[in-house]
């Protein structure tokens, strides 16, 4: 892990007020958005070229203090209640669960074109797009 001093952004608060005083898993969203997005090499984190990162290293930054009092658990359940779907849950072959940013990446190096392969998001429009075309989708989605 990086040895930098972690600061907390106030960026992206709702409107009105500031980062600390939404709800904790509006906290831990826009934490994850700040790490995974901007800032997950500054703090030592392995990030794949298509963007997903461990989740236990991604809850380890600052020695712990940035993410706690969250756990793996929190972090699956705010990828999938995410209903802008902001973020992905992979394994890798040792079966420990990875995340990612779907989208608003600044950092170098990443593989955008793999988001979209394995990316619910264009899941979700290929079946928009065939509902648009045949008026209809499948029972099996197609």
């Amino acid at each position: 892990m990086g040895e930098r001093r972690l600061t907390e952004s106030k960026t992206g608060a709702s409107k009105g007020s500031s980062w600390w005083e939404d709800d904790p898993d509006t906290i831990l969203s826009k934490k994850m958005s700040d790490i995974l997005r901007h800032r997950a090499k500054d703090f030592g984190l392995e990030m794949r070229p298509d963007g997903y990162v461990s989740i236990r290293e991604l809850l380890k930054i600052d020695r712990g203090r940035f993410f706690a009092g969250f756990s793996e658990r929190d972090v699956v359940r705010i990828v999938q209640n995410n209903t802008k779907v902001r973020f992905s849950i992979s394994e890798d072959e040792r079966a420990e669960m990875l995340v990612r940013a779907n989208q608003g990446h600044t950092l170098e190096g990443l593989k955008t074109i793999l988001f979209l392969l394995k990316s619910e998001v264009l899941q979700n429009w290929i079946q928009k797009v065939r509902f648009v075309c045949t008026g209809h989708i499948g029972q099996d989605g197609k």
